[in-house]
């Protein structure tokens, strides 16, 4: 081989290992953009789903914490758990609530243990 073809093929050499680091880098580099998008994506997509939460399940909170909290009645028929009285004294409020927002189903009473005693719908 003689030196023209030699420094033809050491040239073409670096070349192709110039053009793989840049090809290298180019797509770690669209790698981390992808990544740096997801994230960006995941926090708007984080801060909209708590933007919901807190717009329209805790209003809803706080009516039937103060619901509950203000009608000693209310306390005492679940305390007794008498379901006929508890249903009686809620139904009217859980109407009210679900003709605020029609996708408001039900209001649930549960015991200690994680058991459903009444749920008003």
């Amino acid at each position: 081989m003689n030196i023209k073809n030699r420094a033809f093929v050491l040239v073409s050499v670096v070349i192709l290992l110039v053009n793989g680091l840049l090809l290298q880098q180019g797509i770690s580099h669209f790698n981390d953009e992808i990544d740096n998008t997801v994230k960006e994506q995941e926090k708007i997509i984080d801060d909209v789903a708590h933007e919901i939460l807190r717009n329209s399940y805790e209003p809803y909170l706080f009516k039937i914490r103060f619901f509950v909290e203000e009608n000693e009645q209310i306390r005492q028929a679940f305390a007794e758990q008498d379901r006929k009285l508890l249903y009686s004294l809620s139904a009217s409020i859980y109407r009210g609530l679900h003709g605020e927002n029609r996708f408001f189903h039900a209001m649930d009473f549960n015991l200690p243990d994680g058991t459903v005693f009444l749920r008003v719908q």
